[in-house]
């Protein structure tokens, strides 16, 4: 009786051929630095952030975001990795001047990496969460691919109604002809991290 070689083949790993799942967008050795900020963060979310992860979990808006999680050095509110979008949430101490040049940074380092980033106030997740909402979906909608290199985001998918530039904002054609009363102040979701308002 011939006994066949029962000694395995190469693993992707030996064969040089192991892919870096998608979802890891951080190198081992920082991801277990932010790890404990990352499941602290999970644990003690602001009130604006565990309202907007209830309205967009489980693909809600018809694509997965993951929570509090790590790119590259920074911990992220919320990512749509599919789509390259961030969402931060963020409460009265980015109007610290420090804190606006870290946010700077932080933008930067994202857009480098192709990714989009929305920024919302604690103020206007908590009271206008459907138009938090409707801002996401816009964007969502037509942010059809990450930008390459050689594309810019003006070339990205056209949306029905021209977009109006407000500081750092996007906001609808239909949403600029509003009225906005005073006890509603226009929300500052948009692209980068632009601080707008206290």
């Amino acid at each position: 009786m011939k006994r066949e070689n029962l000694t395995p083949g190469p693993s992707p790993k030996e064969r040089g051929e192991e892919q870096i799942p998608g979802y890891i967008t951080a190198d081992s050795v920082t991801y277990k630095k932010l790890k404990p900020a990352i499941l602290e963060n999970r644990k003690n979310q602001t009130e604006a952030e565990n309202i907007l992860w209830q309205a967009i979990r489980n693909k809600k808006l018809g694509v997965k975001f993951r929570r509090q999680h790590a790119i590259e050095k920074y911990v992220v509110d919320f990512v749509c990795l599919p789509k390259k979008i961030i969402i931060e949430v963020d409460g009265g101490y980015h109007i610290d001047n420090d804190q606006i040049e870290y946010d700077k940074i932080r933008t930067e380092t994202f857009s480098n990496l192709d990714y989009s980033e929305l920024r919302f106030w604690n103020e206007d997740v908590i009271k206008n969460l459907d138009r938090v909402i409707e801002e996401i979906k816009y964007f969502i909608a037509y942010r059809t691919s990450p930008p390459t290199p050689l594309q810019s985001e003006s070339d990205l998918t056209s949306p029905p109604a021209p977009l109006q530039r407000r500081g750092e904002e996007v906001v609808s054609e239909k949403k600029a002809k509003e009225k906005i009363d005073a006890d509603s102040p226009p929300l500052r979701g948009g692209v980068g991290g632009g601080v707008d308002k206290p």
